[in-house]
Parts: structure tokens; C-alpha cells; sequence
């Protein structure tokens, strides 16, 4: 189909795909806006000199192009049609948005994580310090930065603009097809780990320490899930 506009693969790797897609149903959601707002000015043609026609919104063209994808995927969004900001989406892998505002405590306060968890957006109260936000695939990729982080489910869009983040949620499965809404349903938490976990530790490189922190990994991802003699087995 992409090809068929005029679209011109230099790979054969489905990554390359997801861009053009994007810029497609970029530039179709343009001529679509510019012919509305002609038609509403009673015009033809192009917009008029001096008519003013707004384009989509960087997080609307990532959720649409989040429901023409299959597969599992982490992306992360960038585009010269929408200078700072980051639109960031998950399905099957995992994603994370670290956040961190300068000057502040590393770990919120609760009633500022309540803030956050009610609006969806970051704004230390209304201090408006400038804050940082770190997209990464697991936590130890952050915890340097911050130790507030709010996990991304599937087929969530995180939108990153002006200092603040916003979340969306892309329904696949709604009656009437594919909606998209704010969601205020995810949690910013606090980790509880340090930087001197996600170091060496004392083994001579990284793949040395995996090796040997396998039991106790496994015993950490099956907790909860099997009961003591089952756990025992792996001590």
C-alpha cells in the first residue's frame, strides 16, 4: 500500500515500515483538515492566504498508526512537524516513562503522587519546574535519574510535550471499532531499588552476574504465583 503512494523502502525490516506509515497518514490527516476548513469557508482548492488550518496532533498520528500494527512492539515517536515534543507506545514489550523535576525530591510526596495519578500530568503542584522524562524498556535503565516511573500497558500512548505527559489509551476492541481516549488509570511508583543493584557487584562483567543471579531472579518472578515447596525447589 505505502509503496503504491510512492513511498520508497532502502530495507526489508518492518521497523522501516512504521515511520512512513506515520508520515502517510500524517500528510493524508492534512489534506483532510485543509478540505474541511475550506469547505467551511466556503472555498475550493487550497486554504486561502491568511486562512489559518491546524494539523493533527503528534499523539493522534501515533494512535492511528498504533491500530494498523501487529505484533509486539516499543516505539518511541520523534518528528520535525512537532519540535519537543515525544510520543511514546508499548504493545507486548515493555515500556517505562521515568520522570523527574528538577529541584524537587526524587520521591514524591503522596499527595503529589496523587495529583499526578488523578490528571495524568506533572506539574509538581504549581511550582512549574521543568522536569525531565526518560523513556526506557526496564527500570534499572533510570533509576540513576529518578525512582518515579509509571509503567506503559498495551496499547498505551504516552504523550510528552511542554513539560507535562499525557496518556492515552487505544480501545482495539470497542463496538463501534478502534476509539482513543485520555486514561487516567496509570500509577506513577516509586522504585524501590538503587544504583548499586543494576551495578557489577563485584563479578568481572554483566553477563557473569546474570549467570549467577538466575535463581534469585526466578524466585522473585514466580513469587506470588507458586507456593513455598515450589519456590524451595529452585533454592
Amino acid at each position: 500500500m505505502l509503496k503504491g503512494k510512492g513511498f520508497v523502502f532502502e530495507s526489508e525490516t518492518d521497523t522501516e515500515v512504521i515511520p512512513k506509515l506515520a508520515k502517510y497518514l500524517y500528510d493524508r490527516r492534512v489534506a483532510e483538515l485543509a478540505d474541511e476548513s475550506a469547505a467551511k469557508e466556503g472555498m475550493t482548492g487550497d486554504v486561502a492566504a491568511g486562512g489559518v488550518c491546524e494539523g493533527p496532533s503528534f499523539h493522534s498520528v501515533v494512535s492511528e498508526v498504533v491500530e494498523a500494527l501487529e505484533g509486539a512492539y516499543a516505539l518511541v515517536f520523534k518528528s520535525l512537524h512537532f519540535p519537543g515534543e515525544l510520543v511514546a507506545c508499548r504493545r507486548g514489550s515493555p515500556l517505562i516513562l521515568g520522570i523527574k523535576v528538577q529541584g524537587a525530591s526524587d520521591t514524591p510526596t503522596a499527595s503529589t503522587l496523587a495529583s499526578m495519578n488523578a490528571s495524568s500530568v506533572y506539574s509538581q503542584g504549581n511550582s512549574n519546574k521543568p522536569a525531565e522524562y526518560f523513556f526506557a524498556s526496564d527500570a534499572s535503565a533510570v533509576v540513576e535519574h529518578t525512582k518515579s516511573v509509571l509503567y506503559l500497558e498495551d496499547d498505551d500512548v504516552a504523550h510528552v510535550c511542554l513539560g507535562r505527559y499525557h496518556v492515552y489509551r487505544v480501545d482495539r476492541d470497542h463496538p463501534s471499532g478502534p476509539t482513543r481516549a485520555p486514561t487516567h488509570d496509570r500509577v506513577v511508583q516509586t522504585l524501590q531499588m538503587e544504583v548499586h543493584q543494576i551495578m557489577k557487584g563485584g563479578y568481572d562483567h554483566f553477563m557473569q552476574k546474570e549467570i549467577h543471579e538466575q535463581p534469585q531472579s526466578l524466585i522473585g518472578t514466580m513469587r506470588g504465583r507458586g507456593g513455598p515447596r515450589f519456590l524451595s525447589s529452585f533454592c
